[in-house]
C-alpha cells in the first residue's frame, strides 16, 4: 500500500514566486516516487495573482493540489488551524508543512 503524504503549503502574496516554489516540491516529490504526495494550498486572501498562479503551475508540473483561498486574510495560524482541520479528517501518515517562499 503506498503511503499519503500530505504537504501543506500555505502562501501570502506569492504570484511572482510561486513558480520555482512548486517546481521546488515537485522535484522534492520525485525523489519520493513510493509515496502519494498532495499539496494543500491556502492563499491568504493574497492582493495578488497567487492562487492563479498555484492552479496553473500545479497542472503544468503535475501536482496533486487541492487549493483553498480564505476569503480574508487570517494570518499564519489561523490559516495553517484550517488547513490541518481539513487534512485530519482525510488518511494520511503524514503532514509536512513548509513555506512556499523557502528554497
Amino acid at each position: 500500500m503506498v503511503e499519503k503524504i500530505a504537504l501543506v503549503l500555505p502562501a501570502y502574496k506569492e504570484g511572482p514566486r510561486i513558480e520555482r516554489s512548486l517546481y521546488n516540491v515537485k522535484k522534492g516529490v520525485e525523489m519520493f516516487p513510493d509515496y502519494k504526495f498532495v499539496l494543500y494550498t491556502t492563499d491568504d486572501a493574497s492582493p495578488d495573482d497567487t492562487t492563479k498562479q498555484i492552479e496553473k503551475w500545479s497542472e503544468e508540473y503535475g501536482l496533486d493540489t487541492i487549493p483553498f483561498r480564505n476569503q480574508k486574510n487570517l494570518g499564519l495560524v489561523e490559516t495553517l488551524k484550517q488547513a490541518y482541520t481539513r487534512i485530519l479528517n482525510e488518511d494520511y501518515e503524514f503532514i509536512l508543512k513548509t513555506d512556499l517562499d523557502a528554497d
